[in-house]
């Protein structure tokens, strides 16, 4: 993915490199000596739910990266102090879209209920991924999200909480109950509070959100906790996708105060040498990572922090002594709490797309798979639409909200049954309760297979591992979606006179475009000359991407002088 225009840092400038090397992260203690420290900052920190602040500050005038980190590690009351990078999103919704009508469908299987949602797009076949994880058996088991919802914080690029998927349902509601945006706003973070704070304006986040928790309203889609949720929205990348991992760190810590057991992640960074490069006086290029991992470790069990594996087709390494060119994080964090995610297609497959484009995979790292190719998911409103729309999603930002909100069912359900609810026990239940799928064991260059156990979701069965008496496993020949009871027949219609022809066919159903990760409009017409693309009204040079940018379409840079760049 080329860097696009970083609404995040206020300049609709790319950045030039994911290491920001005017400015450190810290994060201070509560305390007198805080306090002070903090009046000294000029309005710049913003309080933690630990009691303490924590702040995006700048380096001195002649003062090197390394040098501020040297000296405010030595200030009384700081209790860490790291370097500040860029993060972006995993993937993004498409921008065509579909609209949406009205039907229905529940089925049922012998021995087992089957519950189907009458959602256009669930019914017509762009449902296969809720299909293939089994959550139509969760559902008819009566495990929605309704009785004990599960509260899940989404840090994204905020949620569209106007969307059709989130304000109307007629089983049950999926709150969104909290919101947040923690921005860059002139070098300094700026902490607004509310819905109209958080309100998206990429699409990513909404697509995320609405996996989790669209409505069951029988328009668009819906999703795994339909019934009920307390969905929390914390923005830290605008538009364009980028934000910085000071801000990640504070939206998790905003989700922490909010009580979130739950928390979706669809970004990240490669933080290896070839995009770092040398920087031999700061240690490991990681370091950029260390508030988050400290904070993520304190939340121990009463957190499941969800991640998204990475859409670079990449096999990731352990980190040595010299980071490997490419050290995907947060993904590669390897903590307890957490579970990264891998992205399949309709055949169970890992997700491809050309050389460089598809899910990162590594056992060693890579939890669990999940469906993750030609999603429905919800659409933020174009400007000047009349309604509101769906779109196909691809990469595994989209794969990861479904294990999320796997979680959050699995978390209900144990609260439901009176069982200890603590996040490591529901990590373990979905890691149980998964299928293991041949292809994902495959061995790969290193010895890794692609995913931990060649484990992809199920969600029902993660249900029968916290209680087979009252979740009996499926049997194995049993299809995820099971046939529709045969309809009464219904007598035969008069017979018609010969002279009149029978009536034309009513047309096949349209099918959508594949609309995946990666995928851009029309190209620019013939018209514009080398170094030029069509923005929709004129011809602009190639540069407004970058300096270099010799070729380009209206999505981004195709090359730069002297090397093909990754779009």
């Amino acid at each position: 993915m080329v860097f696009a225009a970083v609404g995040a840092a206020g300049q609709g400038q790319p950045p030039p490199t994911p290491l920001i090397t005017n400015e450190v992260f810290v994060v201070f203690r509560s305390g007198p000596t805080t306090a002070s420290v903090s009046s000294q900052l000029a309005g710049r920190t913003v309080p933690l739910s630990t009691g303490g602040y924590a702040a995006t500050v700048p380096l001195q005038l002649d003062e090197t990266l390394a040098e501020a980190l040297k000296r405010w590690g030595a200030t009384p009351g700081v209790a860490q102090v790291v370097p500040n990078i860029w993060v972006h999103k995993v993937g993004f919704a498409a921008a065509a879209s579909a609209s949406a009508s009205s039907g229905s469908a529940v089925a049922a299987a012998s021995g087992f209920r089957f519950d189907w949602p009458d959602d256009t797009y669930v019914k017509d076949g762009h449902g296969w991924g809720l299909e293939r994880i089994s959550v139509g058996y969760a559902w008819g088991a009566s495990v929605t999200g309704r009785s004990s919802p599960a509260r899940i914080c989404v840090v994204d690029t905020g949620i569209d909480y106007n969307h059709t998927d989130f304000v109307y349902g007629l089983w049950g509601p999926a709150r969104i109950v909290g919101g947040a945006s923690y921005l860059q706003v002139n070098n300094s973070t700026r902490f607004t509070d509310g819905l109209d704070a958080a309100m998206d304006y990429d699409g990513h986040g909404t697509a995320v959100a609405a996996l989790v928790a669209g409505l069951r309203n029988r328009v668009g889609t819906v999703g795994l906790m339909y019934g009920g949720v307390e969905l929390l929205a914390c923005k830290f990348m605008d538009v364009g996708g980028y934000g910085k991992t000071s801000d990640a760190y504070m939206c998790l810590d905003w989700c922490r105060g909010q009580g979130a057991q739950i928390s979706v992640n669809s970004w990240g960074v490669n933080v290896g040498s070839t995009i770092l490069g040398t920087v031999s006086d700061l240690g490991s290029n990681a370091a950029a990572f260390d508030a988050i991992r400290s904070l993520l470790l304190s939340w121990g069990r009463d957190h499941l922090f969800v991640t998204a594996a990475g859409n670079e087709r990449k096999l990731l390494h352990p980190q040595g002594p010299l980071l490997e060119p490419y050290f995907f994080l947060p993904a590669q964090l390897n903590l307890d709490n957490m579970l990264v995610v891998a992205a399949t297609n309709e055949d169970d497959e890992p997700w491809e797309e050309g050389a460089d484009l598809g899910t990162n995979q590594g056992s060693d790292w890579v939890h669990i798979a999940a469906p993750g190719v030609d999603l429905m998911s919800a659409k933020i409103k174009a400007p000047g639409a009349t309604k509101y729309e769906w779109v196909e999603v691809t990469g595994t930002s989209f794969a990861a909200p479904l294990v999320a909100g796997a979680a959050g069912l699995v978390w209900g359900a144990m609260t439901d049954l009176g069982l200890d609810p603590n996040m490591l026990t529901v990590r373990d239940k979905i890691l149980v309760g998964a299928d293991a799928v041949p292809i994902l064991s495959a061995r790969l260059s290193d010895g890794q297979s692609y995913v931990a156990g060649g484990r992809r979701l199920n969600v029902y069965h993660a249900l029968s591992a916290v209680d087979a008496s009252r979740f009996p496993r499926l049997p194995p020949d049993l299809p995820p979606r099971p046939p529709p009871p045969a309809k009464r027949p219904r007598p035969p219609p008069p017979r018609r006179s010969p002279q009149k022809s029978k009536p034309p066919p009513p047309p096949p159903r349209k099918k959508l475009p594949r609309l995946g990760y990666g995928k851009t409009a029309a190209p620019p017409p013939p018209a514009c000359g080398a170094g030029q693309f069509f923005d929709g009204a004129r011809c602009r040079s190639c540069t407004v991407f970058r300096l270099d940018c010799v070729a380009c379409s209206r999505r981004g840079c195709l090359q730069l002088s002297g090397r093909l760049a990754r779009t």
